[in-house]
């Protein structure tokens, strides 16, 4: 029986693996066609109050217990609500210039979230 390595990841000379990031190429076609779609969509306004209210009884909740449970509870909140932000208002670029590209990657202190780069 022979170990494969899976499809995300590369074996590199030096006898290290290293993952790859993923990500999308969005052109400005898709960006303009996905933020129609959300905006004609009235599950999406339904999606997002609920997301919303979610959070505030989650961090008012939290706020019961207080010290690092608070602290925690609306740290995730902040953050999931800037990730949103973040893919949101790169789409929204990436349909008024020429496309963008977006990434999620996972190194706290360096890149974290949703990275972008719109095309001009």
């Amino acid at each position: 029986m022979e170990l494969v390595l899976p499809n995300n990841y590369v074996e590199l000379e030096q006898e290290e693996m290293m993952y790859l990031d993923g990500g999308e190429y969005l052109s400005k076609s898709q960006c303009a066609n996905m933020l129609a779609s959300v905006g004609m969509n009235p599950y999406s306004y339904i999606a997002g109050a609920v997301g919303v209210l979610a959070a505030a009884k989650l961090v008012a909740f939290a706020a019961n217990f207080g010290g690092p449970v608070a602290w925690i509870a609306k740290f995730v909140v902040g953050v999931a609500g800037a990730q949103a932000y973040a893919f949101g208002w790169a789409v929204a670029n990436g349909a008024i210039k020429n496309g963008v590209d977006i990434t999620w990657n996972w190194m706290p202190g360096r890149d974290f979230g949703v990275n972008y780069t719109i095309y001009n």
